[in-house]
This record gives C-alpha cells, structure tokens and sequence, in this order.
C-alpha cells in the first residue's frame, strides 16, 4: 500500500529523510518539485560536494561516507547503482549536476574542485556555478589543459573563486604569463611559478608555501627574510620552499654565504604539516640555521646549490614543534612527481 510521505508533519518528514543517503534523495527529488523541496528536511546542507570536472561529483556526509555520481554516456547504465561501492551512474553532465546537487541539497562548501581533463569549456562552467552561488572551495588542484594559453584563460574565474585551504596548479603557462591575487588559501603550490614575483611573495598570507621553477633570487629571498623578522609580518607562516636555478653563490642571504647548512652543530629537523583533503604534507628542515624574529618566535632555513637548488623555511611553532591544521582526511590519488623540463 502506498504511504502518502509527503503529508507527514515536517519534523517527522526530517527525521525520515535523515535516515536517507544521497542517492535515494537523488530519486525522490526527481518525483516532483515538492518532494524536491523537502530534501533539505534531512539536513543535507551540512554535507560536502567535490568535483572532478571530466567525470564525478561526490558527496560526503556527516557520517564520512562518500557517494559518487559518474556521468555516462551509456542508456543501458542509466542510474545503474552499486551500493556496495557507493556510486551510480547518470546521464547529466557534471556541470547540470552538480547544479542541480547544490540546489536540491543545500549544500555550501566544495571539499575539492579538480580537473585532470583538457577540455577548458567544460572546466570553466564549474567555477561559474560556484562562483554565482557564492561557494567556498576548500581545495583547488589543476592539472591537464592542452596548451600553454589554458591558465591565461582559467586564473581571471580562479581569482574571483573563495578558495578557503589550498591551490595546487600543476599547470605550465606561457613565458609571459603574469597574475596578481588579491586573496590566498592557507597553502600554495605552483610547479611552475616563474611569474610569481617577490612583491605578491610579500603580500601572501598563506601558512604553507612551495614555489618550483622559480625566478626569486638570493637578493629577493634577503628581502623577504628581512621583511619576516619584523614583528607582527607574515604571522600566519609555517612552510616557504623555493626552488629557482638564481640561487646561486654570488650574493648571500642575511649575511651567511651560500650553501646555507648547520654543519657545526646539526640540529634536529625541524617539521611542517598540513592536512589536506587528499593528503598530508609533511616536510622536514634538518640542520637549519636559526633565525629569530624581533617578538623571539624561531624560524630555520636551509638553502642547497647541488642539482636541486632550494630555498626551505620552517617557523617553530612555541607551542608545538610540529604545525598542524585540523583538517578531515580525503584519501585520493597524489599528483605525479615533478617533471624535469624547465620553464620558458
């Protein structure tokens, strides 16, 4: 016999729709504009949504659980599910999904936004959709793109996105590539920052900062060193690594000559962590060479010349050796090692 569902009183209504996972509130919103409305009674809006812009979108809920809808372009899989894996199959495209996700469920916060595809159309309709709806993004990761030109396209949406933790752009620009931000995640990583100069360096606000194929040089280092050991600068700053082939031994950086090492007297490594949504980043500075700020907080820094030539940095928390943020683990693929081609 039929249940009349939607003429239950609201807060049972709620109550009945809390026991309920995405995907049958995926079904059931599809019945009609009212029982697409009363969704949210479960209280979805507290769920988190991430996207991989060529194929799935995927809700966490309170309990931890991650659900996977992946586009197909097969009728015969046509919502097909697999509990067991916890995905289903649909036939919307990830942009008119995820839409129509955020919509129907309320929800307010992306974990995480990549793209590993290179279609540039397709990517740019998921910022817009969070952008309009005024999103935060925990965590930005790009990758792909067939051409150099892609990121002179794709940073002008980047930059009016609320990207709250990280941004991580393996993306290679072209040589005259130039951008400014005008807001920073907690954590940076650019594997090929060549146009990130030393006054956006100054401006940052990140905790966590990792800078490959670089065009700093010892004497933009020196400065931000300088910059550093004031009071009341950068105070949110855990982790800076540079890597620039313009380290080199001709000028020295607060007054020590370069390589820069403890070999006198080693010291214990000195660690960096955070937590990301798809995994940790541990790094470790050992036999650094103190440097104190003016309020007496610790920071340590060690710079190689061999084939890696590196600038490192490590704040000492007062509190705690180890600098972590509180932050849920993402398990997911890691990105690829660094390549070693050089930028333009």
């Amino acid at each position: 016999m039929p249940i009349a569902l939607l003429n239950f009183p609201t807060d049972l209504l709620g109550e009945v729709f809390k026991l309920c996972n995405p995907f049958e509130l995926y079904f059931l919103s599809k019945c009609s504009k009212r029982a697409r409305s009363c969704v949210k009674l479960g209280g979805t809006k507290h769920w988190k949504i991430g996207c991989c812009c060529c194929s799935t979108v995927s809700i966490e809920c309170e309990d931890n659980m991650i659900y996977d809808f992946l586009q197909t372009k097969e009728p015969n899989y046509y919502y097909d599910t697999a509990f067991l894996n916890n995905y289903i199959e649909i036939p919307e495209g990830i942009g008119e999904l995820l839409a129509y996700l955020l919509d129907t469920f309320g929800i307010r916060t992306v974990k995480w936004l990549k793209n590993k595809g290179r279609d540039l159309h397709s990517f740019l309709q998921i910022p817009k959709i969070l952008i309009d709806r005024n999103m935060e993004v925990e965590e930005l990761w790009l990758d792909g793109f067939g051409n150099e030109d892609s990121i002179v396209n794709i940073m002008p949406v980047i930059n009016q996105m609320n990207i709250t933790r990280e941004f991580e752009c393996l993306v290679r620009p072209r040589s005259d590539f130039q951008n400014h931000f005008t807001r920073y995640p907690k954590r940076i990583e650019f594997r090929y920052s060549f146009w990130f100069t030393i006054d956006q360096l100054l401006d940052c606000t990140c905790a966590h900062i990792e800078l490959f194929k670089s065009n700093l040089n010892n004497q933009d280092i020196n400065m931000f060193l300088e910059k550093w050991k004031r009071a009341g600068t950068f105070p949110n700053l855990q982790y800076l690594s540079i890597d620039s082939k313009r380290i080199d031994k001709n000028s020295s950086i607060l007054d020590m000559v370069l390589p820069i090492k403890n070999t006198e007297n080693p010291s214990k490594a000195v660690t960096a962590i955070f937590r990301g949504n798809h995994r940790t980043h541990c790094i470790s500075v050992d036999n650094g060479v103190k440097v104190v700020k003016e309020d007496g907080t610790e920071g340590w820094l060690k710079v190689e010349l061999n084939s890696w030539r590196q600038f490192q940095f490590v704040v000492r928390n007062p509190d705690d050796v180890e600098q972590e943020f509180e932050n849920e683990e993402w398990d997911d693929e890691e990105p690829d090692d660094i390549g070693s081609d050089d930028e333009n």
